[in-house]
């Protein structure tokens, strides 16, 4: 569950204005130039170590690895390939404004940072931690989150995903509105340098962290959509076993949709009415004949696999008429029967045909009701 910033016991007010405010100062204003102009070139593995031991930095840092309170303003950097950028440096409260990474390397921890409208592209992220950060108007482009990846209650807003790797979980905590859009994960890096794969058994604990996300955000409508892909997955992935799997795909997923799609039922309602209708053809139907003149009669109708009779009249057209208006006779018949009125007008002939009006019964009350529950649950939430 999504806590509030200002609520979380990490977040300390005095070090955030103590950590932005030292970057103003005359000496502070100095050494961001140098910094900054270090990353411009690429940055590198512990690239403040060796001003920072002969004193460059005076009491600015902490040590080598303290950015706190850093900003990123307007940068387009592009940094040089199989280099690591940012490794073991501690952003937290900086602020990342209007700026594009290209081919980053990123191995680093940022708590309670700000991004806004930024762009992270062919990037590789690595053991990188992100505790209470906001992400607006950003995009992930073709980046790979690669061991131990985080985003812990962070807060995402008009930010995107597309096509990007990560092997175990990403999201924890999160809060997302309506305009954040994911697309599914790739199951292999983007950077074909790693031998690695995503553990499909992974897929549905991720979908249900992005359900959470959206949740808190408000946005319920991908919540229960993000509800219905985890379930897609929890029965293709995380089953125990071939009947469970067939079990979960049949009555939850094809028939209700795990409760998220109730046309589902409607769907496969007309699929059996056409299935009944066309077997009654075979079986045999009688049909009451009503005239003034006479007693009522009976009229049977009943057809037979014959295949020369069918090639005989395969171009008359009559036939085919003659075939439209009776299977319309038996479509009425299977649609009474699945609703359980039964007018009477129709009647059955044979034990077989007793028998598959008693199975299309069952599987109209049993679809009929599953159809209500799932329409009027969808509709009250």
């Amino acid at each position: 569950m999504f806590i509030p910033v200002s609520q979380l016991y990490q977040y300390k007010p005095e070090e955030h204005k103590k950590v932005t405010e030292r970057w103003k100062t005359k000496e502070g204003k100095l050494n961001y130039e140098h910094i900054i102009k270090l990353i411009r070139e690429g940055a590198g593995k512990h690239f403040l170590q060796s001003d920072w031991e002969n004193g460059k930095f005076g009491d600015l840092l902490d040590d080598f690895t303290d950015l706190r309170g850093f900003e990123f303003w307007k940068e387009n950097i592009n940094f040089p390939p199989n280099v690591d950028n940012f490794v073991v440096l501690d952003f937290s409260y900086s602020n990342f404004w209007h700026s594009t990474f290209k081919n980053m390397t990123y191995h680093s921890d940022c708590y309670f940072g700000r991004f806004y409208n930024c762009q992270f592209v062919k990037s590789n992220f690595h053991f990188a931690y992100f505790m209470g950060c906001t992400f607006e108007n950003c995009s992930f482009e073709d980046v790979d989150f690669i061991q131990h990846c985080l985003f812990d209650n962070c807060i995402f807003i008009n930010t995107k995903f597309n096509n990007y790797f990560f092997p175990d979980r990403l999201f924890e905590n999160c809060k997302f509105t309506s305009s954040v859009e994911l697309n599914d994960p790739s199951f292999i890096p983007i950077d074909k340098n790693w031998k690695l794969e995503f553990n499909l058994k992974n897929l549905e604990g991720f979908y249900i962290s992005i359900r959470e996300a959206y949740k808190d955000g408000g946005a319920h409508d991908k919540e229960w959509n993000y509800y219905y892909k985890a379930k897609h997955a929890s029965t293709r992935y995380n089953n125990k076993g071939f009947i469970d799997k067939y079990t979960k795909l049949i009555f939850n997923e094809l028939l209700i949709g795990y409760g998220e799609k109730p046309t589902n039922c409607l769907k496969v309602s007309v699929f059996i009415l056409i299935l009944f209708a066309f077997l009654y053809m075979f079986v045999g139907l009688g049909f009451a004949q009503q005239d003034s003149s006479v007693s009522p009669t009976k009229e049977m109708v009943n057809y037979d696999i014959n295949i020369s009779y069918f090639i005989k009249n395969i171009f008359n057209p009559n036939y085919y008429w003659q075939c439209f208006k009776d299977f319309s006779n038996f479509l009425y018949f299977s649609i009474v029967t699945f609703t359980t009125v039964g007018y009477g007008d129709i009647t059955l002939i044979n034990p077989f045909g007793r028998f598959l009006s008693a199975l299309e019964m069952l599987l109209g009350v049993t679809l009929i009701g599953a159809w209500v529950a799932t329409f009027f649950r969808k509709l009250i939430r």
